[in-house]
């Protein structure tokens, strides 16, 4: 196992890679499409992970069905928040947290989610108190992944001035877009099906815990 060296600090996605919510964006993207006349599937969402709302419609409306974008975003984030509730956190991501903190790591999340989302996570997720003023949103950036902007906003907030320093762990390729355009090391986390767009050189985790070694840590 190749170390990455000179890692401070560990910027990790939300949706999908410290929470389980593909159910709770499926059944949002089911009842928005019978809403407006398309229809979604769970592949086709699964090559759009990390996108966000807007970005996601337009790759899966057609040319005339791009007006709706805006009110259809709308009804989809609504039925989010009207839908929240406690959901699993994946892949033992507070006993690594643990172990980075306890170690002086930084730890920030990078998320396309909105504010109200990301807050509603947390009411829901009592355990994930812990990333409470650590969370950049969508609000905080102009441009979404694959863009760096999220990932140099966050950066700038957590004060680290070189993106080659900070690791970003998500689990969509737009994720790995995003910190490929930032400069900064990946590891994939992928619990289920890999998307064989992320190349095979990327380091691949499917427990939070196995970053560790990655960063030389016990």
């Amino acid at each position: 196992m190749s170390v990455f060296h000179d890692i401070t600090a560990v910027i990790y996605d939300l949706d999908g890679t410290i929470i389980d919510t593909d159910q709770l964006h499926l059944d949002a993207w089911k009842y928005t499409g019978t809403r407006f006349g398309f229809e979604v599937t769970a592949k086709q969402l699964s090559a759009l992970k990390g996108l966000s709302s807007k970005k996601t419609l337009e790759a899966l409306l057609s040319p005339e069905q791009q007006e709706i974008i805006p009110e259809a975003s709308e009804v989809k984030f609504q039925y989010l928040l009207d839908h929240l509730k406690e959901v699993p956190i994946l892949g033992n991501f507070l006993e690594a947290y643990q172990s980075l903190t306890s170690h002086n790591v930084p730890v920030g999340v990078c998320t396309s989610a909105r504010q109200a989302f990301v807050e509603g996570i947390m009411k829901n997720v009592p355990a994930l108190s812990i990333l409470e003023g650590k969370v950049v949103w969508k609000e905080m950036f102009r441009e979404g992944k694959p863009s760096a902007e999220p990932l140099l906003t966050t950066l700038e907030r957590m004060e680290i001035t070189a993106p080659q320093s900070a690791v970003y762990v998500g689990d969509g390729y737009s994720d790995y877009g995003s910190a490929l355009n930032a400069g900064m090391p990946f590891v994939y986390f992928c619990p289920r099906e890999r998307d064989a767009r992320v190349p095979s050189a990327i380091p691949v985790i499917s427990d939070h815990r196995e970053l560790l070694p990655y960063l030389g840590l016990p």
